[in-house]
């Protein structure tokens, strides 16, 4: 066999083997495409509902951050609150201080064997007394569908 035909076999065998080894990477999922194991409508009410949680916040609506928060185990910057008007109370502080929220990205993940809806996001707080005015965070939850309401939440 001459060297030439001997150096492209040698070539498309590696470059088969190297094909066959590297598999194709997935394209990202985009945050506005539930998984399969969620119906459209626990990812619509879940989206709505952290959603609202935002607004209120940029807004300080007391009485719709109590109603989304409820009984909920609720963290913000490391601080843990179990009274919902205390955990009011420090998110209006830090909207007076100037604080807002911006959603990066968001994704429910189904409904756990606690019967709530898991999600995950992304999310930037920007305020002037923050690093660099402005620090991204990301985190995991639980929230009730339909009603609305936060199961567990914690915000860095």
């Amino acid at each position: 066999m001459s060297s030439l035909i001997r150096v492209m076999l040698t070539t498309t065998l590696l470059v088969a083997c190297a094909v066959a080894t590297n598999p194709v990477a997935t394209p990202i999922r985009s945050a506005a495409t539930p998984v399969a194991s969620t119906s459209r409508a626990d990812f619509d009410c879940a989206f709505r509902t952290f959603d609202d949680l935002i607004d209120s916040f940029n807004r300080a609506d007391q009485t719709r951050l109590a109603a989304l928060l409820g009984s909920a185990a609720f963290g913000l910057s490391g601080q843990s609150y179990s009274v919902p008007s205390d955990a009011v109370a420090a998110l209006v502080a830090r909207n007076r201080a100037g604080e807002r929220w911006t959603l990066l990205s968001f994704d429910v993940n189904g409904r756990g064997w606690h019967g709530g809806i898991d999600f995950g996001w992304r999310l930037r707080r920007s305020a002037p007394d923050l690093p660099g005015e402005s620090v991204d965070y990301a985190g995991k939850g639980v929230l009730d569908c339909p009603e609305e309401r936060f199961r567990i939440l914690f915000i860095g």
